[in-house]
């Protein structure tokens, strides 16, 4: 009995810390993506987006080319993109512990990334869309290729 009350304790927390998890990132007015009434575009739809995060975030740049981006957090090809897109959605919808990309008071940083191109950088800024469209792939399921 009390292994049986232990499994089902431990499922409930299991289930809100995801759904916690599931919710926290939103759209790119800051709401929550609702994906009930979003539809995904794929990964190879929503190449715009993903060809501006690659300017860091490859798996073939190394070093310096890598402007700080963190190795492993990449985006060239769709299994390295659909790993990374959870935390790359906290990042775009400016949850997360960065800001993608880098805007505002987030650049320039020594040794950090460039600035975007809207703050005077040569890290192309996504559109308004490009940023919509990337939360609800990576926040409905990372539809691909």
């Amino acid at each position: 009995m009390l292994g049986k009350l232990l499994a089902t304790s431990l499922l409930g927390a299991g289930l809100v810390g995801l759904a916690a998890f599931g919710s926290a990132c939103g759209d790119s007015t800051g709401g929550p993506i609702d994906c009930t009434k979003e539809t995904p575009k794929t990964y190879t739809a929503i190449a715009s987006a993903i060809n501006k995060c690659t300017n860091c975030h490859s798996s073939t740049r190394t070093g310096d080319a890598r402007h700080g981006a963190t190795v492993g957090y990449d985006y060239d090809t769709y299994d390295l993109a659909k790993q990374a897109a959870q935390l790359g959605a906290s990042d775009v919808d400016g949850s997360g512990a960065n800001i993608m990309p880098p805007i505002g008071q987030n650049c320039p940083k020594a040794g950090g990334p460039p600035c975007a191109v809207d703050n005077g950088g040569a890290v192309p800024s996504l559109t308004a869309t490009e940023k919509q469209d990337f939360l609800v792939w990576a926040e409905c399921g990372t539809p691909g290729p």
